[in-house]
C-alpha cells in the first residue's frame, strides 16, 4: 500500500507521537484515515500530503 501510511510512519514524519495522532483522531484534526483489521491505522498520503500544505506542517 504505498498509497498510505501507517499510524507510525506518519509519527515519525511529523516527529510526534502515536498519542497525539489517536487524540487529532479523536478529535476529528487528522487527514483522511481508515482501520485495518483490528488495530491497524492507515493514512491516506495524498490526504497528509494536503493536510501538510493547509496546515504549515
Amino acid at each position: 500500500m504505498e498509497d498510505s501510511l501507517t499510524e507510525m510512519d506518519l509519527a515519525k514524519r511529523w516527529k510526534c507521537s502515536a498519542k497525539t495522532l489517536r487524540t487529532m483522531r479523536r478529535n476529528g484534526r487528522a487527514p483522511k484515515w481508515w482501520r485495518v483489521g483490528k488495530n491497524q491505522i492507515r493514512y491516506c498520503r495524498k490526504a497528509v500530503e494536503e493536510w501538510e500544505s493547509q496546515n504549515q506542517c
